[in-house]
């Protein structure tokens, strides 16, 4: 499980370089496998969350470029935030070619495609909620202190590099079969161990699935109520 606490790729790399065979391997060797590694893993723990409010012109905005996956958008009103919806229209991403395109008579709905978002609205502002991987000062991947991840990251990292060495006949095949197994194990223990929910997450898990009356309105209210406990008054 996630302990909340987030250390430097830096952690990974001072483990790395003490086996001579990877003494030649570089910070953006590193780095990007990391990210790569993290992102095959892909769980909730792996991510921060983070907000930022986009321009919207002509029925679109730019997504933020460290943006791994969209949580929720939610239209800036002059009385406060209005929680939008995924938008399953087909002409989504052309409002604004078209005279006809409609102006939030729909209601407030989104569609992704190609790095934008394409509200219902032609112009105004959104504010989006996204999962992202965090960085320090130097902009190097924070990764969450998880000890079966850490393994993870490195040995995928060894792997990705004892299969540039063997292209070169610098090690042997048996070697880069066992660096895969290893790696292959040491994800699945991540995986599992970082799915794993704490003693609250299940309670709020077992809540939202034991409601006496499903609500079908928790997305206007952004889920804020999902895991709340209900009674059966019984007079």
């Amino acid at each position: 499980m996630n302990n909340g606490k987030l250390v430097s790729i830096k952690q990974v790399a001072d483990r790395l370089l003490q086996n001579p065979v990877m003494s030649d391997v570089t910070w953006e060797f590193i780095v990007s496998n990391a990210v790569e590694c993290m992102r095959i893993v892909g769980t909730k723990p792996m991510f921060v969350s983070a907000t930022e409010t986009i321009e919207i012109k002509n029925f679109r905005g730019e997504l933020p470029i460290n943006m791994i996956k969209l949580v929720s958008a939610m239209k800036v009103e002059p009385n406060g935030l209005v929680p939008m919806s995924s938008n399953e229209d087909t002409m989504a991403a052309h409002y604004g070619s078209f005279p006809s395109a409609p102006t939030g008579v729909y209601g407030d709905k989104y569609s992704l495609n190609n790095s934008k978002i394409f509200p219902t609205f032609e112009t105004g502002k959104v504010v989006l909620v996204y999962d992202t991987i965090a960085t320090d000062e130097e902009c190097f991947p924070l990764i969450p202190d998880n000890p079966e991840l850490l393994r993870a990251i490195r040995l995928y990292i060894r792997y990705q590099w004892f299969d540039i060495l063997n292209d070169m006949d610098k090690i042997s095949g048996q070697k880069l079969n066992k660096a895969e197994t290893e790696y292959a194990y040491a994800v699945g223990q991540a995986q599992s161990n970082l799915q794993m929910p704490s003693e609250d997450e299940m309670e709020t898990l077992v809540n939202s699935i034991t409601q006496i009356l499903p609500s079908r309105t928790q997305h206007a209210d952004r889920f804020r109520f999902l895991g709340k406990q209900e009674f059966m008054k019984v007079q």
